[in-house]
């Protein structure tokens, strides 16, 4: 029977092992895995070297402490710096500073040009085909743009 008590409390720790493990599917983010380590970790000690109860949760505690502060230290890289705001850029906000020439005259400060494969609505001074322009922010769907050149060198 004491055979029997022993085996109970070791196949605990791994039947919880695996359950938190399991768990770590459901729930999003990557905490619960570190807990469901340490009860398997638990589970291998219990087996290995039997001890109460009160030993037992006290290790436990102690083990998902530790392999916590590991998996932070595996999932943050020391040094890694994030920058505010990649994670929600403002659709647009990557071509600011970078020049095009207008596909079709501004009129009115409302345009059209075409960046890859979407088609933007770019706002500014009035200006003629072919001249060089800057976008400077964007304003909801739109691109903000100042004019860098005019194509006035007399050409037909």
């Amino acid at each position: 029977m004491e055979l029997f008590k022993l085996a109970a409390d070791y196949v605990n720790w791994f039947i919880l092992g695996i359950f938190l493990v399991s768990a770590e599917l459901l729930i999003p983010g990557v905490y619960v895995i570190w807990f469901g380590v340490a009860a398997l970790v638990m589970g291998a000690i219990t087996f290995l070297i039997p001890m109460g109860l009160a030993w037992q949760i006290a290790l436990f505690g102690i083990l998902s402490l530790i392999s916590t502060m590991i998996g932070v230290k595996v999932y943050r890289k020391e040094g890694q710096v994030v920058k505010s705001g990649v994670l929600n850029t403002v659709r647009g906000s990557e071509y600011i500073g970078l020049r095009f020439k207008t596909e079709t005259p501004i009129v009115n400060g409302i345009g059209r040009l075409n960046i890859g494969d979407s088609n933007w609505t770019i706002m500014g001074d009035d200006c003629e085909i072919g001249t060089e322009i800057e976008i400077t922010g964007v304003d909801l769907n739109a691109l903000r743009f100042k004019i860098i050149t005019t194509d006035t060198d007399g050409k037909d």
